[in-house]
């Protein structure tokens, strides 16, 4: 009731052009995506993708109520997707076979995982002490200046703004998507969020699973 006459007041000022407008209780609109971390908890609050749900694979082997509330809010909701991710593909790969064999069909998948995205983005969008995988170079060897960098950062479930992007957070992706829009000939895609059944890896091209 006094959130609704704080509303009204509201209204009524705006109407006599009073620019004194009382503040209202606002919720934050709902994202078009629900990007899932399908890696256990305890990989989850050490690391993760800013914004992201953790949903561990566990949660599938269910025989029932294997989706929490928050996945049933997006599964095949009109203007909704769902993304999964984890380190390199290996996890989410089969936890998109088993949600399209329960009949979610607006799916994808981060291609690549974490350390594809953080090989694009190594600033701004991993919260957190990278994992191992992330870390390894080219040649399948730990990286010591990655190593180096990620001295004293603090877990993501520790990090005072939480799960939010802070302002260097944003500028730092803005100014990397910059440099790699300017390097990119179209209609290439930067390596990121691809749909399940389009962008799969060649490994696997071949094998019978309907959501690639």
């Amino acid at each position: 009731k006094q959130w609704y006459q704080r509303r009204v007041r509201g209204e009524m000022d705006l109407k006599n052009n009073n620019v004194n407008v009382p503040q209202t209780i606002t919720e934050k609109p709902p994202k078009p995506y629900l990007l899932l971390d399908v890696r256990d908890s305890d990989a989850f609050d050490q690391c993760h993708i800013i914004g992201a749900v953790n949903f561990p694979s566990a949660m599938l082997s269910r025989a029932q109520n294997y989706f929490t509330k928050t996945v049933l809010e997006y599964v095949n909701k009109e203007g909704k997707i769902i993304i999964l991710y984890d380190e390199d593909e290996r996890i989410a790969h089969a936890c998109s076979t088993t949600m399209i064999e329960r009949g979610v069909d607006n799916l994808f998948m981060l291609s690549g995982g974490m350390k594809v995205l953080y090989s694009k983005f190594p600033t701004g969008i991993i919260r957190g002490p990278l994992p191992k995988l992330c870390l390894v170079d080219n040649e399948g060897k730990v990286s010591k200046a990655k190593v180096k960098a990620q001295q004293g950062v603090q877990p993501a479930s520790v990090h005072p703004m939480g799960n939010e992007f802070t302002e260097d957070d944003l500028d730092h992706l803005q100014d990397t998507l910059d440099s790699l829009l300017e390097s990119m000939a179209p209609p290439t895609r930067v390596g990121g969020m691809s749909r399940a059944q389009s962008n799969m890896s060649q490994r696997s091209a071949t094998s019978a699973c309907p959501w690639k």
